[in-house]
């Protein structure tokens, strides 16, 4: 699989049927398709507080500042996902632990990352990683932080399958109560 972007992948679903996905960085044009699959999401899930939604503004700056990707299917966001990037800011999970400013410019934050009801299965959630990863590299970041809700097993164990541990467990978002999980970054092999 290459990392570079726009890239066209084939994968299969756990039932055995097959599609082509094209991965892309998301910019502001695509906020108003991000922002329906969003809102799709949140509709379909049984347990809402699993899942804190990125509101308006931290999609519109993360689309100016971060890392965003998407996949689509025939022209549809099946899937998206931001990576906050190694910079100073609230968003960053490292600033709920403490760290200075400076370690911050070492750290990427795993943000969010959702997947229309239709194209779960397919693994679009695990392809993310090795994007985010490379780009994190790229960028110099030394550690990636990422939280999931305790309950939320599927999001858990895709993150502990790819090298994350448990750091920490903390009130976030509004009192919810979430694991931070941290990956130190080396140059190990990307996939």
């Amino acid at each position: 699989m290459s990392l570079a972007l726009p890239s066209e992948i084939l994968l299969n679903h756990r039932s055995g049927a097959q599609r082509v996905f094209t991965l892309m960085r998301c910019r502001t044009d695509h906020l108003e398709v991000i922002e329906r699959l969003q809102d799709r999401v949140l509709t379909c899930m049984h347990d809402s507080s699993l899942f804190v939604p990125e509101t308006r503004e931290e999609l519109m700056e993360s689309l100016e500042s971060d890392y965003c990707l998407g996949a689509f299917f025939e022209g549809e966001l099946a899937m998206f996902t931001l990576m906050i990037t190694n910079r100073p800011t609230e968003r960053n999970l490292g600033h709920a632990l403490g760290w200075s400013d400076d370690y911050l410019k070492k750290v990427v934050t795993y943000d969010s990352t959702f997947v229309a009801p239709e194209f779960r299965g397919y693994g679009l959630q695990r392809l993310s990683y090795p994007y985010k990863k490379a780009e994190a590299l790229r960028l110099d970041a030394k550690e990636a932080l990422a939280s999931v809700a305790p309950e939320n097993s599927h999001s858990l164990n895709n993150l502990l399958s790819q090298g994350f541990d448990i750091l920490d467990r903390r009130l976030l978002y509004g009192g919810r109560d979430r694991f931070i999980l941290n990956k130190h970054l080396g140059k190990e092999r990307l996939l």
